[in-house]
């Protein structure tokens, strides 16, 4: 969500009736979350690269999951439902156009935005050319 303005989207909802459904993706601050009692893996903890890949994603998400965990109950304190999206610091929270504001003046939200088109890239495989295919 780069570029996105919390104002920009507050002045939208600001337009609508207070009662109006919506859905927004909500970009939170991670709060700081260091835990001695589970560090990181470590690549000679194990006996495969596939094994130490799987140790170290679940032990991010477990991680990201802790970060945004105050953030997210902040958001459903204010009766949005939310689907977050732990390893990216995302969330679509969506509730009325009241609740998503006052979301917007928590300090855990550091961008928001509407429905955007996302761009897929899909990826080069080794031999063939480096332009991607078109649909």
């Amino acid at each position: 969500m780069t570029g996105t303005n919390k104002q920009a989207v507050r002045r939208k909802l600001a337009r609508l009736d207070a009662g109006a459904h919506m859905k927004v993706v909500l970009n939170l601050r991670k709060a700081a979350v260091d835990d001695p009692a589970t560090p990181a893996p470590r690549p000679e903890q194990f006996g495969s690269r596939v094994e130490y890949r799987k140790a170290a994603v679940a032990h991010q998400k477990a991680h990201s999951e802790a970060g945004i965990r105050n953030s997210l109950s902040r958001l459903q304190a204010l009766g949005l439902e939310t689907r977050p999206s732990p390893l990216s610091g995302t969330v679509v929270a969506e509730g009325t156009a009241e609740q998503l504001i006052r979301a917007l003046d928590d300090d855990c939200v550091e961008a928001a935005a509407f429905d955007e088109e996302i761009t897929l890239i899909r990826p080069v495989r080794s031999g063939s050319s480096r332009t991607p295919p078109e649909d």
